[in-house]
């Protein structure tokens, strides 16, 4: 296995146990009804827990080398307009995140709006590179899903 794809294996296990800990997190949800209201918080927690079983499905995949080179691909822009609908949510309603983020954390100040701003952009554009390196690098070493 190429060592590109041992690194995104172990980013998945990783990302396993990050979901699973996000999911079991009682507080998470409270905090999503917060931001999010109650129907949209139950929609993302049940979005967390298919993303979290496609994730032990790629892994499976990738270490039985089967052919899921497309649909991972397809699931990694998947997590891309989930993040770019998350950021761009979060930027809308900016005043009601600030709200949230000082009531759910004792800040000695309110938290500033610029700050804020600055981090999900930054994210979102760290995430953009990481999961266009994730798709180059799987679409690169395509030969290694191929059967022969």
């Amino acid at each position: 296995m190429p060592v590109s794809l041992i690194l995104i294996t172990i980013w998945m296990f990783l990302a396993v146990l990050g979901l699973i800990s996000k999911l079991i997190s009682m507080d998470r949800l409270a905090l999503n009804r917060q931001l999010f209201g109650d129907t949209l918080a139950i929609i993302n927690y049940g979005i967390g827990w298919a993303i979290l079983f496609a994730f032990i499905g790629f892994i499976i995949a990738f270490l039985w080398r089967a052919n899921a080179r497309l649909p991972f691909i397809c699931f990694i822009l998947f997590l891309l307009v989930g993040d770019t609908l998350g950021i761009t949510y979060s930027l809308l309603s900016i005043d009601r995140v600030i709200a949230v983020l000082n009531g759910a954390f004792d800040f000695p100040a309110k938290f500033p709006t610029s700050l804020l701003i600055f981090g999900l952009v930054a994210s979102f554009l760290f995430h953009l590179g990481f999961y266009l390196l994730v798709i180059y690098f799987v679409q690169k070493n395509k030969s290694f899903f191929e059967k022969g």
